[in-house]
């Protein structure tokens, strides 16, 4: 099974008239720097099917991103850390198995969450796993589960 860590928070940015593509691109940008200074691999970040933002890293040889967008009018936004290219049902029938990446995402998320507690646009932070349990304000404190292999 897939694990996404979920973040939901507040926030007003400024417009950035220099990149084409959705609001947000200022907080691309610091997550990507930050990201830079604690992972090896970081790519560029990148417009997300027109509607938010993405930046890919690698993280232990896995392949993760984090996926941001407007989701609500207003300044609710919802933020997204979770691995990319694992076998979906097909590759599972022909016997792919998904690597043990739940200590990559909680890597990554406790990292992106150092920058949403920095930055002062930012407010009402709160993490999940599931969206059908309680958020908390802090990706530690999120019950992860034992890493396994599907």
């Amino acid at each position: 099974m897939r694990l996404v860590a979920t973040a939901t928070f507040q926030a007003s940015f400024p417009s950035d008239s220099e990149l084409f593509g959705p609001e947000g691109s200022y907080l691309a940008l610091k997550i990507e720097k930050h990201l830079r200074t604690a992972f090896p691999v970081v790519e560029a970040f990148d417009n997300w099917r027109d509607c938010g933002w993405c930046i890919p890293c690698g993280i232990g040889g896995l392949r993760l991103w984090v996926r941001f967008a407007r989701y609500l009018p207003g300044e609710a936004w919802q933020l997204f850390v979770e691995p990319v290219g694992l076998p979906g049902i097909l590759g599972k029938l022909l016997g792919r198995r998904s690597p043990p990446h739940v200590a990559a995402v909680r890597q990554l998320a406790l990292e992106v969450d150092r920058v949403l507690q920095n930055e002062s646009r930012i407010s009402v932070v709160a993490w999940a796993l599931d969206p059908r349990r309680d958020a908390v304000p802090d990706p530690a404190f999120l019950p992860w589960p034992e890493e396994a292999t599907a």
